[in-house]
């Protein structure tokens, strides 16, 4: 939606981080947080995913997500839940095959740094928390600030406080149509990292 959307509204920079994913979640149940108008929802559903619950506190995304559950035929695998992900991770006593935590920025300014740094390792933590053993962990920070060695840092930190065993299967950054200039290395805002979790 060009008018009521946020940005381009369609986050075009994960096209192949979505696409990824679809080949981990046939067959799985899986839960997209901040989820927005449902972009990894609807490639896990297209695996086929058995079921995906999606999550974010926006009404309008939730509107969004539902109508292209129902433009793609996969409404009866799919549930939105308009709650805080912070909330629903901690109140759920679910388990996922596979998660995706796909935030907005929490850092936009050098100073905020360390607040966000808290916000990515107490999201991981739970997202850590919600998945069974064997499942698939996507987790990414757009956050220009927050750099790939600092977020890998982060996942680190959140895996050893969940006493979880953790491994990376690939590293991922925004797709070639946002190319990172050479002499910006901070234009590689978009860092992911797929994750084995036992």
């Amino acid at each position: 939606n060009w008018v009521e959307g946020q940005k381009t509204g369609f986050f075009i920079d994960q096209r192949e981080n979505r696409d990824l994913l679809r080949r981990y979640t046939v067959g799985k149940n899986v839960l997209n947080t901040f989820s927005y108008s449902g972009g990894f929802s609807m490639y896990a559903l297209s695996s086929p995913a058995k079921l995906v619950h999606s999550v974010d506190s926006s009404k309008k995304a939730a509107e969004w997500a539902i109508r292209n559950a129902e433009l793609n035929q996969v409404s009866g695998s799919h549930t939105f839940f308009t709650e805080d992900v912070f909330d629903h991770l901690k109140a759920s006593d679910k388990f996922y095959d596979v998660i995706i935590l796909d935030p907005p920025a929490f850092a936009k300014h050098l100073s905020s740094v360390d607040k966000a740094t808290i916000g990515y390792r107490n999201l991981n933590t739970e997202g850590f928390k919600r998945i069974a053993p064997g499942g698939i962990l996507f987790t990414f920070s757009c956050s220009q600030v927050i750099d790939k060695s600092l977020f890998r840092k982060i996942v680190f930190q959140a895996a050893a406080q969940s006493g979880r065993n953790v491994r990376i299967l690939h590293q991922l950054s925004q797709g070639p149509d946002h190319p990172i200039s050479i002499y910006h290395p901070e234009g590689e805002y978009l860092k992911g990292l797929v994750l084995l979790v036992d």
